[in-house]
C-alpha cells in the first residue's frame, strides 16, 4: 500500500525502474545481435553471389577457350591427331584428319594410335610407337609416312610429332601434311 516491498526496504517504483532499464538493455542487445546476424547473413549472401558470378564467368571463359581451341584445331589445313603418350589412346583429332583417313573420332578412340598410324613398307606400328616415344620425350620427329586409310587406300604424308601436355596428361601431337598430290604431280612430270 505504501509503494514498497514489505521487509526489503525497496520501493516498487525502484523495482519497476530497474526492470524497465534491464528490459531496455536486453532489447538493445537483442536488436544489436539481430542487426549483426542480419549484416553477417547479408555479407555471406553477397559473398556467395559474388562467388557464383565468378564461377559463371570462369565457366563462360572456359567455354569460349574450348570453342576457340576447337575452331582453330578444326580449321587447320593439315590433319592433326593427339594421342596419349603412355597408352597410345587417341585423345582428339581434327576434321581434316578424319576426312583424310576415313575414320570417325569414336573409331580412333577405340584403336591404339600405333595401329591407326601403321602403313606400307617400314611404316609399322613399332616404328610409329618409337617415333611417338621420342617425341613425347622432348625430341620432335618429322618423317614421310605412307599411311593407310580406313578403307586400305595408301596416302603419303609428312608427319610431324611433338610432345605436348594436355592438362596433366603427356600427349603427342601428330600433324600430317598430305603429300599425295605432290607425288602424283611429280610422277606426271616424269
Amino acid at each position: 500500500p505504501w509503494g514498497w516491498i514489505v521487509g526489503t526496504g525497496v520501493f516498487l517504483d525502484v523495482v519497476a525502474a530497474e526492470t524497465a532499464l534491464l528490459t531496455r538493455r536486453v532489447t538493445a542487445v537483442a536488436l544489436l545481435t539481430l542487426l549483426c546476424v542480419a549484416l553477417l547473413s547479408g555479407f555471406v549472401t553477397w559473398q556467395h553471389a559474388a562467388a557464383e558470378l565468378r564461377r559463371r564467368r570462369a565457366l563462360e571463359a572456359l567455354r569460349v577457350t574450348e570453342e576457340n581451341y576447337r575452331t582453330i584445331f578444326d580449321s587447320a589445313t593439315d590433319g592433326m591427331v593427339i594421342h596419349d603418350a603412355a597408352t597410345g589412346a587417341v585423345v582428339d583429332a581434327n576434321r581434316k584428319y578424319l576426312a583424310d583417313t576415313g575414320y570417325t573420332l569414336d573409331e580412333l578412340r577405340r584403336l591404339p594410335f600405333s595401329i591407326v598410324a601403321c602403313g606400307v613398307g617400314d611404316c609399322t606400328p613399332q616404328r610409329a610407337a618409337a617415333l611417338s616415344a621420342a617425341a613425347a620425350a622432348g625430341h620432335p620427329q618429322r618423317v614421310e609416312w605412307e599411311a593407310l586409310t580406313r578403307d586400305g587406300r595408301p596416302i603419303k604424308v609428312e608427319i610431324s610429332l611433338k610432345g605436348i601436355n594436355v592438362g596433366t596428361r603427356r600427349c603427342v601431337l601428330a600433324t600430317g601434311h598430305d603429300l599425295t598430290e605432290r607425288y602424283r604431280a611429280e610422277e606426271e612430270r616424269r
